[in-house]
């Protein structure tokens, strides 16, 4: 992109420099000058990105399940001798099938484990429990009359919060919704045009043919990783839980098996509220030994198992990094990013790692 000028208009140009500007700044106005298209394209890609952060998530994983999903999509567009738009829509049709088909069933199937969990608690127990004055909870007497009183007046002045939560999920289930609509849109969009897209890229990175395809793979392979190495754990997680909690008695073991796989998804939370939550229940039915045992279980088969054994084997030395970059992508990504700096985190380490090889390996200086 470049802006000429005839010579004369570049001769008066300098006569109202040297009359209204002071000699100090004509070497940065002729810097402005001569780059001045590149600069006001940089402030409207800056506008166009402040307009478009609100939906950087979507536009994220929809660019992961494009790359991830573009062998199905080349895969449909040779089978069935389909245009690139009709293959795109079909690929985001059954992914939306397979998204939304398990959660609608998910939602059944809790509903119908929490009844029959609901069915097989004691009430006449629980209120047994809960129908005295003290509990001595470790040698310390805790006053269960003073919390039920004030349990009672927080619920008579709670109408206003309960409207307020209500209204704010309200508003969550609605933004989801839209943000889930912009990825299937982006998602869409980015499967028919990939070729486009990845041509567009090719001409503005300043690398070789071959470092550019080297570049694609890398990142093909990196969110290929990502998204069957979650996925595979998460399940691998949910199955260890449902175990856990069959073997210790607790009801609805398939619908605790399926929320551990849920938030073994959420990196920052991950299945231990589950396993939380599951060894109150343990503790309640079966005394304390056996909590402290259920939690040893999430140790032994969570921690040590799955995060230090499985989970590494699928997703650490796939992403062929060393063990302090991988450590810095996903809990520095974490840190810095929140929950999805688990995904940003890998995906970033990554092109720098590549980009750092495009640098030294022509020069012979790569350490």
């Amino acid at each position: 992109m470049r802006f000429n000028s005839s010579p004369n208009q570049n001769h008066s140009n300098v006569k109202v420099i040297q009359e209204y500007v002071p000699l100090s700044f004509i070497p940065l106005y002729n810097i402005v000058m001569k780059y001045y298209g590149y600069i006001l394209f940089g402030l409207v890609a800056l506008l166009f990105a402040t307009m478009a952060w609100p939906f950087f998530q979507s536009i994220f994983f929809a660019a992961i399940f494009a790359i991830s999903l573009w062998p199905v999509n080349e895969l449909i567009i040779r089978k069935f001798k389909l245009p690139p738009n009709l293959a795109a829509l079909l690929t985001v049709f059954v992914t939306f099938v397979f998204i939304v088909g398990p959660l609608v069933a998910l939602l059944g199937l809790i509903a119908r484990e929490a009844f029959v969990f609901a069915e097989s608690i004691d009430i006449e127990s629980a209120f047994k429990f809960f129908d005295r004055d003290a509990l001595d909870l470790f040698g310390f007497e805790i006053n269960l009359r003073d919390i039920f009183v004030q349990l009672q007046e927080l619920l008579k002045n709670s109408s206003s919060l309960i409207m307020q939560i209500a209204s704010d999920s309200l508003g969550a289930i609605s933004r989801y919704t839209f943000l889930f609509f912009i990825f299937l849109l982006f998602f869409y969009y980015f499967l028919r045009d990939s070729q486009v897209i990845v041509n567009r890229l090719k001409k503005i990175l300043p690398y070789k043919s071959s470092q550019q395809k080297r570049l694609m793979a890398v990142l093909h392979s990196t969110s290929k990783t990502l998204f069957s190495g979650y996925l595979f754990t998460a399940l691998i997680s949910g199955f260890l839980a449902f175990v856990g909690f069959l073997l210790f008695g607790i009801q609805g073991a398939i619908i605790w098996g399926l929320l551990a796989a849920i938030f073994s998804l959420i990196p920052t939370i991950g299945p231990l509220f589950v396993y939380i939550v599951g060894a109150l229940f343990v503790g309640y039915f079966s005394g304390l030994l056996f909590a402290v045992l259920f939690i040893l279980y999430y140790v032994v088969v969570q921690v040590l198992l799955l995060d230090t054994l499985i989970k590494p084997k699928l997703l650490d030395e796939k992403l062929a990094m060393h063990p302090l970059l991988v450590f810095i992508a996903f809990v520095g990504g974490i840190l810095t990013m929140g929950s999805m700096g688990a995904l940003y985190g890998p995906i970033i380490v990554v092109i720098l790692v590549t980009m750092y090889e495009f640098l030294f390996e022509e020069k012979g200086k790569l350490m």
